[in-house]
């Protein structure tokens, strides 16, 4: 076993060995170990303080080979804010792996638990008076290179598309035992994927319309950019939240491994907390969503479970985030994660086969397919109004034609 002191820094701002809290809480030690790393908990921490549902409190260290634990790998950045991270300090630091991102970018991430270099002082995340101070904008590229520069570096949360976290001025130092008045992500469109927003904004309406918890979120002025209030805080202070890659011990690396049965449902029960019932039936009708919207996105990283402690629970899913109808930019696409063992879209029996594994009686299972399918269906006129007045029309026939096929040959409804 080794002794939790050796992973203590020795000099002002060691970028090899990270402090971990948890809220303001000291919980352990992150350090590297060959291409891996090793994480320690520090003597008398409370098994609800763990960093994780699948890292619980113990006193052996958890060694990595390669890489970061996925319970520290769930935050660090992806896509264009990695991009802009390892331009914006390779200069000084050389290559930047997983590893000396999450030091920059670690003390300001989502979720209770900050990673920082022990003797830094961590950066607070840049700040606005308002969000209607970046929603009002148009998004250019002068624009966005302003933004991942002004957040980019305080900015710990994970995906491909240009996304930062942004704080307003009341946030920058909150007083004891509160949180941020407004607190965001902002999304903006990839070049890639035009109208990436506005098709997040109208999937989201969609499952909220269908019974989903889901987060909510603001669309810029120009539909190029959505604004996502975060949903981590409760009485002064963040929550736990664990996405399932980390759940299932992968890294982001491994977010398209896995089954819905067993990598979303079968994990589910392991974790501690009542309401097993409920957090199976909010699974469902969010997987149930996913096959209706055709968003073949919905990968491990895309679930999220949240909680206050991690000892006693309760557990619940957290509301839904990133749905996108990807078949209308990816003819073929096909889903994330495996369905009984295969990744082409479900048909209704498959879908009524799937409530049953999710413990639901055949009643709440066509219930719930029925009200998933009428949000979508009360949802689609108003997103192709919306696609045509932001010039997409064509766009917006796509994603309804996706959405019908996702009714009818997934969920056996009607499209309207």
């Amino acid at each position: 076993m080794m002794n939790p002191g050796t992973l203590k820094p020795t000099s002002e701002g060691d970028h090899t060995r990270l402090r971990v809290r948890v809220n303001d809480r000291p919980v352990g030690w992150l350090g590297r170990r060959g291409r891996g790393s090793t994480f320690v908990y520090d003597p008398g921490v409370a098994p609800g303080d763990a960093v994780s549902l699948a890292t619980p409190v113990r006193e052996a260290p958890y060694n990595l080979i390669f890489g970061l634990q996925p319970a520290f790998d769930a935050n660090v950045p992806e896509g264009s804010l990695n991009n802009h991270i390892k331009r914006l300090f390779a200069k000084g630091k050389g290559g930047l792996d997983s590893f000396e991102i999450l030091s920059i970018t670690g003390a300001n991430q989502i979720g209770r638990v900050r990673v920082h270099p022990e003797g830094a002082n961590p950066a607070h995340a840049q700040s606005v008076e308002d969000i209607d101070e970046i929603l009002r904008e148009n998004v250019t590229p002068s624009f966005v290179e302003e933004i991942m520069g002004r957040f980019g570096s305080t900015s710990g949360v994970s995906g491909v598309m240009p996304k930062v976290l942004v704080k307003s001025k009341s946030d920058v130092n909150p007083a004891p035992g509160t949180l941020p008045a407004v607190d965001h992500i902002i999304k903006i469109d990839d070049g890639d994927y035009p109208g990436l927003s506005l098709n997040e904004h109208h999937c989201l309406k969609a499952a909220g319309a269908g019974g989903n918890a889901t987060v909510v979120a603001r669309l810029g002025a120009d539909s190029r950019m959505l604004a996502v209030r975060r949903f981590d805080g409760i009485d002064g202070r963040r929550l736990g939240i664990d996405d399932f890659t980390s759940l299932n011990g992968v890294t982001s690396d491994g977010k398209y491994s896995g089954s819905i049965e067993t990598s979303l449902f079968k994990t589910i029960g392991k974790f501690p907390g009542e309401g097993k019932n409920q957090i199976h039936e909010d699974m469902f009708r969010l997987c149930v969503t996913n096959f209706a919207l055709r968003n073949g996105d919905a990968h491990l990283k895309n679930f999220s479970v949240i909680y206050d402690d991690a000892d006693r629970g309760p557990v619940g899913l957290a509301p839904a985030y990133d749905l996108v109808t990807t078949v209308a930019y990816i003819r073929n696409d096909l889903m994330a994660l495996n369905l009984g063992g295969t990744k082409r879209w479900p048909g209704p029996k498959n879908v009524m086969a799937l409530g049953k594994r999710a413990g639901l009686s055949e009643e709440d299972t066509r219930r719930i397919v029925e009200e998933v399918g009428s949000g979508v269906r009360r949802t689609m006129p108003g997103m192709l109004e919306e696609f045509t007045q932001h010039d997409l029309h064509d766009l917006g026939m796509d994603i309804a034609a996706a959405w019908s096929d996702g009714l009818v040959n997934s969920l056996g409804v009607e499209p309207g």
